[in-house]
C-alpha cells in the first residue's frame, strides 16, 4: 500500500539517506528510533508537508511523490492534537466531511468505539489530554482514509491514559483495518501495536522486521540496545563460547544476582541501583564492562546490596544473542 523507495531529503544539518520500506495494505506499520532520528521527516514526507530531494513514494500503486498532501489520501494525527479551538469536539470531527462523506453510520460507530459520545458539545479548552488525543484520532479517521499517518500520538499522555490509548488504537485498526504507519520513540509502543516495522537512526534505517524479529534478533549493536538489550559486548569477552558473530548481548532480566561467587559467575561492583517502581536495575563495573541486571526481587536487594559491595552474576549461555555488526 505504501512504497518509499530510496527517499532522499536534506534540511539543515540533517539529512536521509535512500530510505526505502513497504507497508503493506491493512498492516500497522512502525518507524520508531531516537529522537532526531527523522521519523518525522519520513513522515512528513509521506503527507507531502516536505518535498524529497530524491526518490519515490508510492500508495496503493500510485505515484504520489509530488502530490500536494489533500491529493494523496492521507489522514495524520499529530503528538500536539492540532485541534481548532474555536469549534466544539463534534464540529471538530466532522470537519472533513467536506472533502469526504464516509456515510451517516460511520460517524456514531466511531464516537462509539473511541468513548468520546458524552463530550460532543465541549470546546478543546475544555478536555484533558487523554480526551483532545481520542478526538484527534476520531477527525483524522472520519474521512476513512487510504493510509493512516500517527505522529508520537502517545508520548505527551501519562503512563495510564497512555496505556488505555494504546489499546484503544489496537481496536480501531482492528475494527477498520486500515493501513497504518506510527512513529514512535517507545518500544513498548511498537511492540505492543505493530505487525512490522523499522528502526531509524541518523537518517537510515537500520533494521526493518516483525517486532518479535528485532526484539530477539536485533541487527547491531545500536538496535540492540534501543530495544533494550542493555548488556552488548565484543564476542572475544566471551572467548571460551563457539560464537561466530562480532558482538553478543545479553538481556538484563536473565542476569542473575548472587552474594556468593560459584564456578560459572562473574565478579563485579555495585554501582547504581535505581528502584523502578515495579523493579530494580542494577548496574555492575564488572571486567567485561558495564552490566546492568533487572530484577523483581526488591526485598533480595535491599537485604543484600548496597553501592559499593561486591556482586557475583551469572546467566544462560542460551540466552546469549548474537549480534552482527551492522554494514547499512
Amino acid at each position: 500500500m505504501i512504497e518509499v523507495k530510496n527517499l532522499s531529503i536534506s534540511l539543515g544539518d540533517f539529512s536521509l539517506k535512500a530510505i526505502s520500506f513497504e507497508v503493506k495494505e491493512g498492516e500497522f506499520y512502525i518507524l520508531f528510533g531516537p529522537t532526531g532520528a527523522g521519523k518525522s521527516v519520513v513522515m512528513e514526507t509521506i503527507a507531502g508537508v516536505l518535498v524529497p530531494d530524491g526518490g519515490r513514494i508510492l500508495i496503493g500503486g500510485r505515484e504520489v511523490t509530488r502530490l500536494k498532501p489533500e491529493k494523496r489520501d492521507i489522514a495524520i494525527c499529530y503528538q500536539d492534537y492540532a485541534l481548532f479551538p474555536h469549534l466544539t469536539v463534534e464540529e471538530n470531527i466532522r470537519y472533513g466531511l467536506k472533502y469526504k462523506d464516509p456515510g451517516s453510520e460511520f460517524f456514531p460507530r466511531l464516537v462509539s468505539l473511541l468513548g468520546i459520545g458524552p463530550i460532543m458539545k465541549r470546546y478543546p479548552e475544555n478536555l484533558s489530554g487523554g480526551e483532545k488525543q481520542r478526538v484527534s484520532l476520531a477527525r483524522a479517521l472520519m474521512v476513512r482514509p487510504k493510509v493512516f499517518l500517527l505522529d508520537e500520538p502517545l508520548s505527551a499522555l501519562d503512563s495510564h491514559i497512555k496505556d488505555q490509548l494504546m489499546r484503544d488504537i489496537k481496536q480501531l485498526h482492528q475494527e477498520f483495518q486500515m493501513t497504518t504507519l506510527m512513529i514512535t520513540h517507545s518500544f513498548q509502543e511498537a511492540f505492543f501495536l505493530g505487525d512490522r516495522g523499522s528502526v531509524i537512526h541518523e537518517g537510515r534505517i537500520q533494521q526493518t522486521g516483525t517486532m518479535e524479529e528485532i526484539f530477539l534478533r536485533p541487527n547491531s549493536p545500536f538496535v540492540a540496545n534501543f530495544v533494550g538489550l542493555k548488556n552488548v559486548f565484543k564476542a572475544e569477552v566471551f572467548h571460551h563460547l563457539a560464537v561466530d558473530t562480532p558482538y553478543v548481548g545479553i538481556r538484563p532480566e536473565n542476569i542473575r544476582l548472587h552474594k556468593k561467587k560459584t564456578p560459572a559467575s562473574y565478579s563485579g561492583v555495585v554501582t547504581e541501583i535505581s528502584d523502578m517502581g515495579s523493579y530494580f536495575e542494577i548496574v555492575i563495573a564488572a571486567e567485561m564492562g558495564r552490566v546492568t541486571a533487572l530484577t523483581m526481587l526488591g526485598g533480595y536487594v535491599r537485604d543484600h546490596f548496597k553501592i559499593g559491595d561486591p556482586v557475583h552474576f551469572t546467566f544462560n549461555t542460551r540466552d546469549i544473542q548474537r549480534i552482527p555488526e551492522y554494514s547499512g
